[in-house]
């Protein structure tokens, strides 16, 4: 779930380096996703265009909301 900072970093990093942009496209291969909050987005006016990480089933209206699902599922929310 990314939120925040990791949106704008992970963006940016995408955006300048061919191998970030590679190294990420490897891990959707393997069926890693990176949900991102929408409520993000909105707030911090990144366009979803911008994010080469992100397909459109990734973005999450409430990432509360979808963690909560996703330990349904047996997954862990490890705060930092």
């Amino acid at each position: 779930m990314l939120h925040g900072n990791e949106v704008e970093l992970l963006g940016k990093v995408t955006q300048e380096s061919p191998d970030a942009a590679d190294h990420i496209d490897f891990l959707r291969s393997q069926r890693v996703k990176f949900n991102t909050r929408a409520n993000t987005l909105k707030g911090r006016k990144i366009a979803f265009d911008d994010l080469h990480f992100a397909e459109e089933g990734d973005i999450v209206p409430s990432g509360v909301v979808e963690i909560g699902k996703l330990q349904q599922y047996g997954c862990v929310y490890l705060r930092p």
